[in-house]
C-alpha cells in the first residue's frame, strides 16, 4: 500500500506516458489501506463495476484477502513477495507465474 503521490510517481515512472489505469489508489488520507475493501470499491464504483465484473491481482497476503474481502475473484502473481507453499494456502481463484499468464485466466 502506498500513499497517493507514490502511486501516481510509482505509475509514471513504470508506465512513462501513463494511461494504463483508468484509476488508482493507494493509502488513503483516513488510514485505511489493505486488506480493508474500501480501496477496492472505491475503484470499482468510480469504474462503475461490480466486484464480480472485475480481479484483483496482486503478490502478498495482503492483496489476496483484500479481493476475498471485496469479493472479487483474485489472481496471485508468484514473481512478486511470495512463492506457490505462501500463495495455495490463500485459496485465490487462480495463481499465474508470468504476467502474460494473467491474460489466460482473465
Amino acid at each position: 500500500s502506498r500513499t497517493r503521490l507514490l502511486v501516481d510517481v510509482g505509475l509514471e515512472v513504470a508506465f512513462a506516458q501513463g494511461g494504463f489505469f483508468e484509476v488508482a489508489v493507494g493509502v488513503t488520507e483516513d488510514g485505511i489501506k489493505k486488506p480493508d475493501p474500501k480501496m477496492v470499491e472505491k475503484v470499482l464504483e468510480a469504474m462503475d463495476l461490480k466486484a464480480s465484473e472485475a480481479y484483483l491481482i496482486g503478490d502478498s497476503e495482503a492483496d489476496i484477502m483484500t479481493g476475498k474481502q471485496a469479493n472479487m475473484p483474485v489472481v496471485a502473481c508468484l514473481w512478486g513477495f511470495r512463492d506457490m507453499k505462501d500463495i495455495t494456502p490463500l485459496n485465490p481463484e487462480f495463481i499465474v507465474g508470468k504476467p502474460y499468464d494473467i491474460l489466460k485466466v482473465i
